[in-house]
């Protein structure tokens, strides 16, 4: 009983390294599946990282263009406030000073490019 006991143990044993072994392979080759669909999606995206770096780029230069056409405008209003103020204190009517009636198209204009611009940004940044 003993003897049939330990052959039956060594069988076991046997039998549990071959199922081991099997799942080890069956698992490589599981990864090496994996490994090849790496390697395709680099391969086949190698240039996405350079080209979102690049539209990243851009979008910053957008925004940071878009940032001072706001800034413009901003200081141009206060500027413009103290023109007005003056006209008025001298009766002049304001929109009456040629300079003013200039401004005023280019800061519609510039308000007109950045509102598109705000626009075509994706996110804030």
């Amino acid at each position: 009983m003993r003897t049939q006991r330990r052959v039956f143990e060594k069988l076991s044993e046997t039998t549990k390294v071959e199922l081991t072994t099997e799942k080890i392979e069956l698992s490589a080759d599981d990864l090496k599946k994996f490994v090849k669909e790496f390697n395709s999606f680099l391969k086949k995206n190698k240039n996405s990282l350079k080209e979102i770096q690049n539209a990243s780029k851009v979008i910053k230069e957008a925004k940071k263009s878009n940032d001072e056409g706001y800034s413009l405008i901003s200081s141009a209003v206060s500027t413009a406030r103290k023109v007005k103020k003056i006209a008025k204190d001298l009766g002049v009517n304001y929109t009456d000073i040629p300079v003013v009636k200039e401004y005023l198209d280019v800061k519609a204009k510039l308000m007109e490019f950045n509102v598109k611009v705000a626009k075509e940004l994706p996110y804030k940044l």
